[in-house]
């Protein structure tokens, strides 16, 4: 199977969640698994690489809703999600 270029520079990229997994926020992807239906992506949290390694299917990371690319600071996120609470 062919990588489609969407994913040929995912990793080494970095990722915000818009939620936190597993407590954390800030990952980056180590690695790309092709998997029957797609792509897996193999994060690990940036503060914590040892213990916190999730594996989400990698169309995910292009889900504005999910992920934002690039680290998003945390007082941004906190602003952010208080934003979406008053529009909602």
């Amino acid at each position: 199977m062919t990588m489609p270029k969407q994913y040929q520079r995912l990793v080494g990229s970095k990722w915000t969640s818009k939620t936190s997994l597993r407590g954390w926020r800030h990952f980056e992807v180590v690695e790309l698994r092709a998997v029957e239906g797609g792509y897996d992506a193999l994060l690990v949290a940036t503060c914590d690489a040892e213990n916190v390694r999730p594996r989400v299917q990698a169309k995910q990371l292009f889900d504005r809703e999910l992920w934002t690319p690039g680290w998003t600071p945390l007082a941004q996120l906190v602003l952010q999600e208080e934003e979406a609470t008053q529009d909602g």
